[in-house]
């Protein structure tokens, strides 16, 4: 196969010109910076984790996770509402964005946090607030519960590993074996982004290609890396729970404030799962999202950036290191 062949069909190129064109003019509008985070832990020995950083001397600094598939590059459309604030903290997870996919590695929601609090120590200066959509919302919690000293307030976005008694579409497809991100096809993806967003998508020409070609290319790295996360998931719902595979229980102990950030109409994580969790601990407080899926940093960028700020002006008090209760 001669190296012409070898290369990306022209449109696939075109379109990931075009998103890191974007995503590059952004950062650079905001005053972003690359870094990079050599890792030290017996798991991530020298696994190099690429970051950026938008410091402009604020006394307060904001961490955020992304979720399953994505990348740090899509947290910047919210940042840039609130970098008047904060500064602002952004790293790819292990295993997505421009991190190398290792198959030798264990991607469970403890290794993520156990990483995440020697890279806060190191790079930050804690106590931080923390806020992550989807998988990165759970470890946000899973850091709160684990390291509490190094957490103002944690702001879970949609959250995935929270049970809902009764209503878990996305736990209750994966155990009859079906999984959203495994994306073979265009007819796939459009079910994907149905799923996803609560407004339509409409196809962007060259960059949903693009997208769309990256879904298939990594379809079974997902699956693999699903797999690591949810190791010991079986169709038991309620049994997972009770032995402690969900969050449930952590959160229901915690001192450290919460204020989770639902999308109304998200359709893997429903947000009447907030509702619930507070039965659970009455001092955690939610919001929701209103006219939202599953990606409110996508889909309702500003909106989200305003109720993150107002969660700040009602919580700049707090000066508590929770473990020292």
């Amino acid at each position: 196969m001669s190296l012409i062949e070898k290369r990306p069909p022209l449109k696939e190129w075109i379109g990931h010109s075009m998103i890191e064109r974007f995503y590059q003019n952004l950062a650079n509008k905001l005053g972003a910076t690359t870094h990079y985070y050599r890792g030290n832990e017996w798991w991530m020995d020298e696994y190099t984790i690429p970051y950026l950083k938008i410091d402009r001397d604020h006394t307060e600094t904001l961490l955020y996770l992304h979720g399953f598939s994505d990348r740090k590059e899509s947290f910047l459309l919210v940042a840039r509402h609130l970098a008047q604030t904060f500064n602002i903290i952004i790293p790819d997870g292990p295993g997505f964005g421009k991190t190398i996919k290792n198959h030798s590695l264990p991607f469970q929601i403890e290794h993520y946090a156990r990483w995440f609090e020697r890279f806060i120590r190191e790079v930050a200066e804690p106590p931080i607030w923390i806020a992550g959509n989807s998988g990165g919302g759970a470890i946000a919690s899973k850091l709160a519960f684990l390291y509490p000293e190094l957490v103002k307030l944690c702001i879970p976005i949609s959250p995935a590993l929270y049970y809902n008694p009764g209503n878990n579409p996305f736990f209750e497809e994966f155990a009859n074996g079906k999984f959203l991100f495994f994306v073979s096809d265009q007819k796939d993806y459009d079910y994907y982004l149905t799923r996803i967003f609560h407004k339509e998508i409409k196809p962007i020409r060259f960059i949903t290609d693009a997208i769309l070609a990256e879904f298939i290319r990594n379809r079974y790295w997902y699956k693999h890396m699903i797999e690591t996360n949810l190791k010991g998931f079986h169709s038991d719902l309620k049994e997972l729970e009770e032995t402690g595979f969900f969050l449930n229980k952590e959160l229901e102990k915690t001192n450290v404030p919460f204020h989770f950030l639902w999308g109304e109409f998200d359709t893997l994580f429903p947000s009447e799962t907030a509702k619930y969790l507070q039965t659970l601990n009455p001092s955690i407080k939610y919001d929701l999202v209103k006219k939202c899926g599953h990606a409110p940093h996508v889909e309702k960028p500003l909106k989200l950036a305003k109720m993150i700020l107002s969660i700040y002006k009602e919580n700049r008090h707090l000066k508590t290191r929770w473990n020292q209760w």
